[in-house]
């Protein structure tokens, strides 16, 4: 189980118009069952290409064993259906662990161990 700390946006590299402007991060303590609300942002801009943005959450204690973000709406919704993010980074407290940890590193790990495994057999 983790606590989400905050999170980390970042703006890809080009068409502004696809940038999110509105997301809510959610939580699950039941493998995505369901889910809780951890944080809503509405009418944020990115100025800049590969502008970082981090949000802290607000609703801290709450531990959760799957994380979400549901982008709403992009910067755009007239010129563009599509969207875009450069990256998403995740900071996480462990259980009983006061050390932030960055969950984002720990899912690629993940990943590219079981990207191994399917290559080995």
């Amino acid at each position: 189980m983790h606590e989400l700390v905050a999170y980390e946006l970042m703006s890809a590299n080009d068409a502004s118009e696809r940038d999110p402007m509105e997301w809510v991060v959610e939580g699950s303590d039941d493998g995505g069952s369901t889910w809780r609300v951890l944080d809503k942002q509405t009418c944020q801009m990115f100025t800049k290409r590969f502008q970082r943005k981090t949000f802290e959450i607000q609703s801290q204690g709450v531990l959760s064993n799957a994380f979400r973000l549901r982008f709403l709406a992009v910067r755009d919704k007239q010129a563009t259906s599509r969207f875009q993010i450069g990256s998403i980074d995740l900071f996480a407290r462990s259980q009983g662990n006061q050390m932030m940890n960055s969950l984002t590193n720990e899912a690629y790990e993940e990943t590219e161990e079981a990207m191994r495994k399917m290559d080995e057999a």
